[in-house]
């Protein structure tokens, strides 16, 4: 059923005939549901979040952690994402070091 729904709507969006009243109507959904998406939406903003210069550790980790709490991500892809996502000079630093901290 949402199916067809879908397809009428972005054949009238497609063809120029959206009436105000459907715009209307399509905002009101999406206020009420929210994005269909937001699991995706979610992933790709943290598959694109870097940790850059000017930003302090603790405002990286409170993103990082936000975003990957809403995420189907598992443990493994997490981390790998988040590897990914940091500068190479503290990549190199970390790998760098011969013995680990004991803390």
């Amino acid at each position: 059923m949402e199916q067809v729904w879908a397809t009428n709507e972005t054949s009238v969006v497609l063809s120029g005939m959206l009436s105000s009243r459907t715009l209307d109507m399509l905002l009101e959904n999406k206020k009420a549901f929210g994005d269909l998406d937001q699991e995706r939406m979610v992933g790709t903003q943290l598959l694109a979040l870097k940790m850059m210069v000017v930003m302090m550790a603790e405002e990286y980790m409170a993103k990082f952690e936000m975003l990957s709490g809403r995420t189907w991500f598992n443990k493994t892809t997490l981390e790998d994402v988040y590897i990914q996502s940091l500068p190479h000079w503290i990549l190199s630093k970390v790998y760098s070091q011969t013995t680990l901290p004991s803390d």
